[in-house]
């Protein structure tokens, strides 16, 4: 009986650290954790790039704060915290990002996939000094640094513009990354005010 409850004990103890790791990850809102620091990032630019030659459609979705000192800047300047990857989306025929899990399990061209010849990045460019670049991998396809990915959309909405093209208006989406033994964890939730290529800060 003592040996019983003993193993009891112990399976609970393990059942309750790792559904401590769960909530600690469900609970990132609007940021990525970096081992024990978290980065906000309060804005999401998610554009149409190319069709590839498999009538897939590729979306590049940029994640970050926008850095007030250097709101007029170029291109990595402006941002203070950054996530950057791609994505090919599962709608042939409209040809938009919808709900679902893309992993980097399948090929590097596929539905519901990561893209796997573009760069995926996170980025901290408020440090003062050092490498900002936290966490990156030229394309997991042909990189031996990188371990595994995921984006999961659970809800997007979109719209059509004056051009019958499918814009984002408003998207939640979890994601996990490990280059190189370093673990990505975050979540954006809200409006994507930067939708649109016009409105783009690149």
């Amino acid at each position: 009986m003592r040996k019983f409850l003993k193993g009891f004990i112990v399976l609970l103890t393990l059942t309750l650290i790792s559904c401590s790791k769960d909530d600690s990850s469900a609970n990132i809102k609007n940021g990525f954790l970096v081992g024990n620091t978290f980065f906000e990032t309060d804005q999401i630019l998610a554009e149409k790039c190319c069709t590839v030659g498999s009538g897939l459609q590729k979306y590049s979705i940029d994640i970050f704060t926008l850095d007030e000192n250097n709101a007029n800047g170029n291109g990595y300047n402006q941002f203070d915290h950054l996530a950057s990857f791609y994505l090919y989306t599962g709608d042939e025929e409209n040809l938009q990002l919808v709900s679902g899990t893309y992993t980097t399990n399948n090929s590097a061209y596929n539905s519901f996939v990561i893209d796997g010849h573009d760069y995926i990045e996170f980025r901290d460019n408020a440090l003062a000094s050092g490498s900002r670049e936290l966490a990156s991998s030229p394309g997991w396809y042909n990189d031996n640094t990188f371990q595994s990915g995921s984006v999961t959309i659970n809800s997007i909405t979109s719209e059509l513009n004056e051009y019958d093209e499918y814009i984002v208006t408003h998207i939640d989406l979890d994601y996990k990354f490990r280059i190189d033994n370093i673990n990505v964890v975050g979540n954006y939730s809200g409006p994507v005010e930067l939708s649109d290529p016009t409105d783009s800060p690149y």
